[in-house]
């Protein structure tokens, strides 16, 4: 086998070509990759609500919730995982976005809330 040649049978599936149809689970990966980093972020919005709210810092406790809550929402109506199924194409900057947001938004509001129980 020379080394050039690949070793998979791209050229049977269309090469690297961008229109090439997708095969295999990665569609599904992709939407179960998205559906625990929302649940992480969920799970993690509550533990900062509960540990706010034990710890009387009322307004990072409302603020996990809401992002909590809108995390929520968005996986259930704003992104249906219907649209990952096979042959399906799906913007994913919008995905990225929200994620990378929503994970950053918890770790400031956890940050905020050990900062402000130290300081107590």
């Amino acid at each position: 086998m020379n080394q050039a040649e690949p070793t998979g049978n791209t050229a049977e599936r269309g090469g690297d070509s961008a229109d090439a149809e997708v095969y295999g689970a990665a569609p599904e990966r992709t939407a179960l990759a998205w559906q625990r980093t929302g649940l992480s972020v969920v799970i993690g919005c509550f533990l900062v609500f509960v540990a706010s709210f034990r710890t009387h810092i009322v307004a990072i406790g409302i603020a996990a919730g809401v992002l909590g809550l809108t995390i929520s929402a968005l996986s259930v109506f704003a992104f249906p995982v219907n649209a990952y199924l096979r042959g399906h194409r799906v913007a994913s900057w919008p995905l990225i976005v929200i994620a990378g947001v929503s994970v950053v938004a918890l770790g400031i509001l956890g940050t905020a809330a050990g900062v402000l129980t130290l300081l107590r």
